[in-house]
């Protein structure tokens, strides 16, 4: 079978990298594969794309010939738009493309997302647009529960709107080069990573909370938190804050946070540190380390250092993970590090086996510990990590479950052949 994925933009975050792992598991399932990539306005002047590395990615021209070709295809794939604000120039042609000259294959379009704060940058008003959604023959997404979709059940009827949801699960290309080099339990620093940017849904202000209760008993640190205003209004972030109401950022600062330390380039001058340390075997102490921006080979580095990693991604509504997991928590378990996720999200992502749900949840098979949202179990967290930390054969038979129980889930080929046979039901 051949499968065309186009997408309007190519960026660092999730939406790219879903397109590239469905590549994988589209291509590892027999099928034949190509992307296009349609430029904009911000890319227009880079000769490749600037962001993560897509493999084989053909820049598209809008020649009649390659037109032409992409109809070929049995499955379109239109994975990501452009910005909603991109210059007309640019998302004319692209939209026309994927409405109206595209039109002998199946077309699917993908929603990579859950409410409609993230997709704005996209434009949600698509979602009500009946000719715009009517121009596909089907549309993937995590849930039809979720805000995004629920907009569409409102545009098409949910009759309509029902007849053309698909189910989008997450597929994952473990890398043995990770995995085979695992570090060995012994050598663990005892010690919590966050690695991500400062994002809601990422819920790292959970982090914060968690270090002030645990931070007797573990070290702690978070790679990727780059001062800005957001960040620098955080209460004990980067600032002792005061509490009043109606002050300025500036009048609220009492100054610098007491629970922790900013690892930047003087700092690491003044601890007699090369600038490009990453503080792997560095006694954190009981104030948590802070670094900015990183090189992803680097975070991944530090994730395996650490004995657990944080990730306490959540949402309001337990249907809406559509038992997907986010890269950041499976980055985790590949880098032989046990997870310590949200509970309410680990009750409520269900595994796979096969493309197909066991019913059981990252909870049942304890894939790792779980802090629920207001900490009241926090102290049964720490116990468990503990015993984890000074067990070092149950630590290690804990990661290789949760390595065995994750591979199976995302496995590239049930994923792609699952999405295969529901798209022709």
């Amino acid at each position: 079978m051949k499968i065309v994925q186009i997408c309007g933009l190519i960026e660092g975050a999730g939406i790219t990298r879903f397109m590239i792992e469905t590549n994988y598991a589209f291509k590892a399932a027999g099928h034949d594969v190509e992307i296009y990539y349609c430029q904009h306005e911000d890319e227009a002047k880079n000769a490749k794309p600037k962001w993560q590395d897509v493999p084989g990615v053909i820049k598209y021209d809008y020649s009649p010939e390659m037109l032409a070709h992409i109809n070929e295809a049995d499955v379109v794939c239109i994975n990501q738009l452009m910005p909603a604000k991109s210059d007309a120039k640019y998302k004319e042609p692209f939209m026309r493309l994927i409405t109206e000259q595209i039109n002998k294959p199946k077309k699917v379009f993908f929603i990579n997302g859950h409410n409609t704060i993230g997709y704005k940058f996209y434009g949600v008003e698509l979602l009500r647009n009946k000719d715009f959604l009517n121009s596909f023959d089907r549309i993937a997404t995590f849930n039809p529960n979720t805000a995004l979709y629920s907009i569409i059940k409102e545009t098409l009827g949910e009759e309509e709107a029902m007849k053309k949801y698909i189910y989008m699960h997450l597929p994952y290309k473990f890398q043995d080069e990770y995995i085979n080099n695992w570090v060995p339990v012994k050598d663990k620093a005892k010690r919590v990573t966050y690695i991500g940017r400062w994002a809601g849904f990422k819920n790292p202000q959970q982090v914060q909370e968690f270090h002030k209760i645990a931070r007797n008993d573990f070290e702690f640190e978070m790679r990727g938190i780059v001062p800005m205003i957001g960040t620098a209004a955080v209460p004990d972030l980067f600032y002792e804050m005061k509490k009043e109401k109606g002050l300025s950022l500036k009048e609220r600062i009492i100054g610098p946070s007491k629970f922790t330390e900013i690892i930047n380039g003087k700092w690491l001058k003044e601890h007699g540190l090369p600038k490009d340390d990453l503080c792997l075997d560095y006694p954190h102490g009981d104030k948590m380390f802070i670094f900015g921006a990183y090189m992803r080979e680097d975070g991944l580095k530090a994730m395996a250092k650490a004995s657990f990693g944080a990730e306490f991604h959540i949402l309001k509504d337990g249907r809406f993970y559509g038992d997907n997991t986010e890269y950041a928590q499976i980055e985790i378990i590949e880098q032989g590090t046990l997870p310590l996720y949200d509970y309410f999200t680990g009750a409520n992502i269900h595994m796979y086996e096969n493309g197909v749900s066991t019913g059981k949840s990252m909870v049942d098979l304890e894939m790792g510990v779980y802090l629920k949202k207001d900490r009241s179990n926090a102290q049964e967290v720490i116990d468990k990590m503990n015993y984890l930390y000074n067990n070092p054969e149950k630590y290690d038979e804990m990661r290789h479950n949760c390595l065995d129980i994750m591979r199976k889930h995302t496995d590239p080929v049930a994923t792609a052949n699952k999405f295969i046979e529901d798209l022709y039901a």
